[in-house]
């Protein structure tokens, strides 16, 4: 048909980039095959290609008949004024809409976050059990997703950062560091930095601590293989308000907060969210003593769940 009933010779050009995205074949595949079976070959590509697409279309057809399915049902039991199968009927058609296929592989970031201060002394053998239970073991989130998602093979990388106050300089963070990452698969090498920091628990020279600064220095690890699991968490152990949000009971208190009024580095809760944010990471707070924990929470879980980029309503 390209002739249009033309006599000669005619040649065409292929772009591998249109080779590459229309038939699935690999950049430069065409020039390991001789030119006799192009034809054959570009042929066999295109049929498998069209075949895929068909596939995808039956199986989009065959999703969008079940939610047909579930919404006729669903319909027909409320026009019924039965609601009790209706409130199933609506979960099941909730669940059908919201449904996602799960990738075989997903890899998760979890960064542990501990206040390694003077006061957190008494706490820190629990916090470290806590965390080794959570992390390690036949109980771990690891092992509970195994048996909620056994088609999908959960990969669990662990980081840690225990911190200390401001004034404590150069002592203030200690990392784990594995490479290029913080983050490491052995979890329990991420543990033990940890452990080993916390036995030398010091610092802190009032009340408050530097917790905005430990999570922002976390959420802005950037090294090649840092935070680039599917799903991102940092865990944070205190039992401290952070600077700038001591409790009005605690504010007379002396060596209450060295740095009420602003951060030596400028840090606000708007900038901490935002490096959340930023790599899509989810922040859990484990607090020792709630009472002083509560308006640094509250600050941060109001920042976040109001955040333009927090699209599906996280808390």
């Amino acid at each position: 048909t390209a002739r249009q009933g033309l006599t000669g010779t005619f040649q065409m050009v292929l772009l591998d980039s249109d080779l590459e995205s229309h038939f699935g074949l690999k950049k430069g595949e065409m020039a390991s095959v001789p030119k006799a079976n192009w034809y054959d070959h570009l042929s066999q590509a295109r049929r498998a290609s069209h075949e895929a697409r068909c596939m995808q279309i039956e199986e989009n057809l065959a999703q969008a008949t079940d939610r047909n399915r579930h919404t006729h049902d669903y319909f027909s039991a409320l026009l019924a004024q039965d609601s009790v199968a209706a409130k199933k009927l609506f979960t099941e058609l909730y669940r059908t809409i919201k449904k996602a296929p799960l990738p075989a592989e997903i890899v998760i970031d979890v960064a542990c976050v501990v206040d390694i201060t003077g006061s957190m002394a008494p706490y820190l053998a629990a916090a470290n059990q806590a965390l080794q239970s959570m992390l390690i073991g036949n109980s771990s989130i690891r092992e509970r997703l195994k048996l909620r998602f056994p088609e999908v093979d959960f990969k669990l990388r662990v980081g840690s950062l225990a911190f200390r106050d401001i004034e404590d300089k150069t002592k203030q963070f200690e990392e784990s560091i594995f490479g290029q990452s913080h983050f490491s698969s052995r979890n329990h090498d991420a543990l033990q930095v940890l452990a080993t920091s916390s036995k030398h628990s010091a610092g802190g020279f009032d009340l408050a601590e530097d917790v905005y600064g430990a999570i922002h220095r976390c959420a802005s690890w950037n090294g090649q293989d840092d935070w680039t699991g599917m799903f991102k968490v940092i865990i944070v152990m205190t039992d401290a308000p952070t600077h700038g949000m001591v409790p009005p009971c605690s504010v007379n208190v002396p060596n209450a907060d060295n740095h009420a009024r602003l951060h030596p580095n400028g840090l606000t809760p708007e900038i901490v969210v935002e490096s959340l944010m930023d790599k899509d990471i989810d922040l859990f707070m484990c607090s020792f003593n709630p009472d002083a924990t509560g308006p640094t929470e509250e600050k941060l879980a109001d920042l976040y769940s109001k955040h333009p980029n927090n699209t599906d309503g996280r808390e």
